[in-house]
């Protein structure tokens, strides 16, 4: 199914990066609020078209490390959340590992 990233604080450069980044996957959507794309609320909420939203948060850190909480929703039993060590490879960014807890259902 599609692929949902909530829009937050992303520029549209960032938006297109994103875009690219995840050209092998199903059609990536922004949408400003992940409740928007979420049905069957009332007994098991998960994302329209059997899709996946991706939301992150605020990014911190420098031009080598960086910090970005997200998380990864399907279905009420079907999600992750965590805080992601972003480190930059040559010229590009690779997800290290994390920092604190990492949430699981």
């Amino acid at each position: 199914g599609p692929v949902f990233v909530v829009e937050g604080e992303l520029t549209d450069a960032q938006q297109a990066e994103v875009e690219r980044e995840l050209a092998d996957l199903p059609p990536v959507e922004f949408v400003a609020d992940r409740d928007s794309v979420l049905v069957d609320l009332d007994v098991c909420p998960r994302v329209r078209d059997d899709g996946a939203v991706i939301t992150l948060g605020q990014i911190e850190g420098d031009s080598e490390r960086v910090t970005v909480p997200g998380d990864l929703f399907e279905a009420c039993l079907a999600a992750a959340s965590g805080v992601f060590v972003v480190e930059r490879d040559c010229d590009e960014w690779r997800v290290t590992g994390t920092e604190g807890p990492i949430g699981i259902s």
